[in-house]
C-alpha cells in the first residue's frame, strides 16, 4: 500500500460515519414525525368514540290515529337530531302489512329534522289496531358503530259505523222548540 491509499481510505471511513449519522438522524425525525402526526390525530375528534351515542327523537313519540272507522289512514311523523354530528336512516321496518312508510333519503343535518310519511289502512273489525315501525340509522362519522333503533307505535281504535253508540241528549221541553211562524 502506498502512502496515497492510506489517506484516501481516512476520509472515506469519516464520509462512512457521517452518512451513518445521516441515517441516524433521518431515521429519528421520521420516529418523531409519525409520532407526532398520530398524537395530533389520536387527540382530534376524528378518532374519539362518539359519547353520549346521538339520539334520533319521534316527535309525536307514536302515532295513535284514536277512535276511526274503517279505512285508510294518513299521518306524519317528525324525526329530529338534537345532536352534533348528522344522522343517515338506514331502513324503516314495520311490523304490519297494514302500515307503509316513506323515509327521507337524505341524512338528518345537526340540529335539524326530516318528516316520515305513514300511511296505515285499519281494516274492518272493530277493536284495536296497530303496530310498530322501527327505524334503523347511524351517525356518519369514521368511527360509527352498528345502528341504533328507534321504535314508534302506530295504533288505531276501529269502530263499526253500525254499532255507534247514541249521545245522550237532555230531554226536549215544550218552551225548547222554536217554531217558525
Amino acid at each position: 500500500m502506498n502512502s496515497c491509499d492510506i489517506q484516501n481510505n481516512k476520509p472515506n471511513r469519516l464520509r462512512s460515519l457521517f452518512h451513518r449519522k445521516e441515517l441516524i438522524l433521518a431515521l429519528w425525525g421520521i420516529f418523531f414525525f409519525v409520532f407526532l402526526t398520530a398524537a395530533v390525530y389520536v387527540g382530534s375528534d376524528i378518532f374519539q368514540p362518539i359519547d353520549p351515542w346521538p339520539e334520533l327523537i319521534a316527535e309525536p313519540t307514536g302515532l295513535d290515529f284514536g277512535k276511526v272507522s274503517p279505512g285508510t289512514l294518513y299521518g306524519k311523523i317528525k324525526l329530529q337530531n338534537p345532536s352534533k354530528v348528522p344522522i343517515q336512516i338506514l331502513s324503516a321496518m314495520k311490523s304490519c302489512a297494514c302500515t307503509d312508510i316513506v323515509i327521507p333519503q337524505e341524512e338528518i343535518p345537526p340540529g335539524g329534522w326530516k318528516e316520515i310519511e305513514v300511511t296505515f289502512e285499519t281494516g274492518v273489525r272493530p277493536g284495536l289496531s296497530g303496530g310498530n315501525i322501527v327505524v334503523a340509522y347511524v351517525p356518519v362519522c369514521e368511527n360509527a358503530r352498528q345502528a341504533q333503533y328507534l321504535t314508534i307505535p302506530v295504533s288505531a281504535e276501529v269502530i263499526d259505523e253500525d254499532t255507534l253508540e247514541p249521545i245522550d241528549l237532555p230531554p226536549l221541553r215544550k218552551n225548547d222548540i222554536h217554531q217558525d211562524q
